[in-house]
């Protein structure tokens, strides 16, 4: 059930709103956000209807929404543990957010302070008093040669609803800024795998340089890729004090990381592919959840977006609270192993733990390793139930025999060089990402397993490891049957 906030009545002197009771001992707070969707606490509220003078709260507020609170404050600090959704009033656009606009290669990018990713956004250059529409994007950042450093922009977020699109948030006035480096920064040091062939790296290092607080360092592992040569050589020279760039074309991946971990100066490090972005406060708010929680591992949701516009979220939780844990196995324990995933690009690491393991010395699916040895080893770890990263499909394919059989030797690598206190619920998170490739592989018309290297390859991981006798994967009789079921192939 939603915690959902409703408008009993309306009328020009007064609103009457009512919510949901979801808790047993839950008291209410009435909150109003600000024009810069700011949330402001009004009042306490002791009953689920409220009575409120319209004109006196919609000159203040754009919104209002109500939070779920306990007598009991966590030991974080936090008493609220939901949120309803927000009533706008009819007067005004319900979020109001800042931007930036920043020179590019070749090109400028402007960017929207966005809390949530939304399905189209319009940019609009200021002629005299009158707004034109110059660019429709699917992306909070876009990047354009029509737009001119001497223009004033504003940006437009809408939803679709209904086969149309419905305006739900705008931006102020947004002006070029040529100060970027002088502004506040966060601790975080950035490791960018620089994908081959991709064209899309001045997005990912103008979402960085555009969010509300720069970062420590940005570091490029490059593989001297001639389509970007001269993109990288601007970017050094124009934010020579933040980019370092490290040139890979001779070395394996696992190298190129090690060197860029090296450079990183930053307490946390962040590693990103050159396609993805992240979003305005995203390191601003990473940061404070270490902070606050002395966490050695935040991970957090992703946006994932194909070049159609179309999404969806991963690594999501079906609920509006943040969730603390402590190891691997209480985040294991939890039923958040699909909130995890074996990957780097959802997590940021404290750097202390990064620079004590190294990374594994594998060709590809280094995340696939390097992110399960990290998790065995961290001494806490937390989930922000916030997206803070863009993921962009790729489009790139490997040959399937091939690729699976490295994904099964980062497998291997976990069994021979991860905390082996925690061995146990690491090889369930890695036998759990084969689930569902199993299961469609036995609804299979053509099951010929000696040309599929993911089963060739974990056929020898559970020929090599006692799988029986892991209590997680014998309490999970679905994924013991689907293993036993390839293991048992002719």
């Amino acid at each position: 059930m939603e915690a959902v906030l409703k408008v009993l009545y309306e009328d020009n002197e007064s609103i009457i709103l009512n919510w949901n009771k979801m808790y047993d001992n839950t008291n209410y707070i009435l909150f109003g956000k600000d024009e810069l969707f700011n949330d402001i606490k009004i009042q306490n509220v002791d009953t689920n209807t409220l009575v409120l003078n319209k004109k006196g709260i919609s000159d203040k507020y754009v919104g209002v929404y109500i939070a779920y609170v306990t007598d009991i404050e966590d030991e974080y600090g936090e008493s609220i543990i939901d949120k309803t959704n927000t009533i706008s009033f009819s007067n005004k656009v319900l979020i109001v957010r800042t931007g930036k606009m920043i020179e590019s290669y070749n090109s400028y990018s402007i960017s929207m302070d966005v809390d949530k990713d939304y399905d189209m956004y319009y940019i609009y250059e200021k002629d005299n008093d009158n707004y034109n529409l110059v660019v429709e994007s699917y992306n909070h950042i876009v990047t354009s040669n029509i737009f001119n450093k001497d223009k004033c922009y504003k940006i437009e977020a809408y939803n679709k609803e209904d086969d149309k699109y419905v305006l739900v948030a705008k931006s102020l006035d947004i002006k070029y800024s040529d100060d970027v480096l002088s502004k506040d920064r966060v601790d975080v040091s950035i490791i960018i795998n620089l994908l081959s062939g991709d064209k899309s790296l001045s997005r990912c290092l103008d979402s960085i340089i555009t969010s509300s607080k720069l970062c420590k360092d940005i570091i490029l592992i490059s593989n001297n890729s001639k389509e970007n040569n001269d993109l990288i050589k601007w970017y050094k020279e124009k934010y020579k004090d933040l980019i370092k760039v490290i040139d890979s074309s001779d070395i394996p991946l696992y190298e190129g990381l090690e060197l860029g971990i090296k450079e990183a100066s930053g307490d946390y490090i962040h590693f990103m592919d050159s396609s993805d972005c992240i979003f305005y406060r995203s390191y601003e708010n990473v940061v404070k959840c270490f902070e606050r929680t002395g966490a050695d591992i935040v991970t957090f949701k992703t946006i994932f977006k194909d070049n159609d516009g179309a999404k969806n979220e991963w690594f999501n939780v079906d609920s509006k609270e943040m969730y603390y844990t402590e190891t691997c196995k209480d985040f294991v324990d939890g039923n958040k192993v699909s909130l995890f995933f074996n990957r780097l690009f959802n997590k940021v690491y404290r750097s202390s733990l990064i620079k004590k393991h190294n990374v594994p010395k594998l060709d590809l699916y280094v995340d696939v390793a390097y992110s399960l040895v990290l998790f065995s080893y961290a001494n806490k770890i937390v989930l922000d139930n916030n997206a803070y990263y863009v993921y962009y499909d790729k489009n790139i394919s490997f040959d399937n025999k091939n690729k699976g059989t490295l994904y099964v030797e980062a497998l291997f690598y976990i069994l021979s060089d991860c905390d082996k206190d925690n061995l146990d619920y690491l090889m369930y998170l890695g036998f759990d990402s084969l689930r569902e490739y199993i299961k469609r592989f036995n609804e299979s018309d053509n099951r010929r397993i000696k040309d599929d290297g993911y089963l060739n390859g974990t056929i020898n991981v559970l020929n090599k490891y006692d799988y029986k006798n892991n209590e997680l994967i014998a309490n999970d009789i679905e994924l013991i049957n689907l293993l036993d079921s390839i293991k048992n192939i002719d």
